[in-house]
């Protein structure tokens, strides 16, 4: 974490675990990586009226062919409030529709033939970016990320027993 932007004065905890948690939490450096990395994408998907969350359920309900909002906010290890206004948003643009489910609480979700096209359309600046992103990166760290991603989301999924 990067604190040449705070004020330094006396603290108050003399036992450095300030320091600690500024030099080594890793939730810190997740968070930190988190928003430099989603703010990169979300720039470069801005022409095409869309932020990276909602090309990653649009990803995942396509993939899947027809989803519940629960499938994808597990997959995506996302909180129900954000997968809730994401579908708003998405359905009110037109590239999801939402469908009864089993029964009068649950819903499906699918993508519409404009949300195929709008990820068509964001192919070409995904990839640019994604580029960008492994050249600073680097082809280790990116194999790495990948492996450290799903073992913390295999960990942070609710065990069914």
């Amino acid at each position: 974490m990067q604190l040449s932007g705070m004020a330094r004065g006396p603290t108050k905890s003399g036992d450095g675990f300030c320091a600690l948690v500024a030099q080594e939490c890793i939730a810190n450096r997740v968070r930190l990586l988190n928003r430099a990395v989603s703010s990169m994408y979300d720039e470069a998907l801005r022409p095409h009226g869309l932020r990276v969350t909602q090309m990653s359920i649009l990803v995942v309900v396509s993939t899947l062919g027809e989803a519940s909002p629960g499938d994808f906010g597990r997959i995506l290890c996302l909180e129900k409030s954000t997968v809730s206004r994401t579908i708003d948003r998405l359905r009110s643009r037109g590239w999801i529709d939402v469908l009864p489910g089993a029964d009068a609480r649950s819903t499906r979700v699918r993508i519409t033939t404009k949300g195929a096209a709008k990820l068509r359309a964001v192919s070409s600046a995904w990839r640019r970016t994604q580029r960008k992103a492994q050249a600073i990166l680097g082809n280790d760290a990116v194999h790495e990320l990948g492996k450290a991603s799903t073992a913390f989301a295999e960990a942070a999924r609710p065990r069914r027993e």
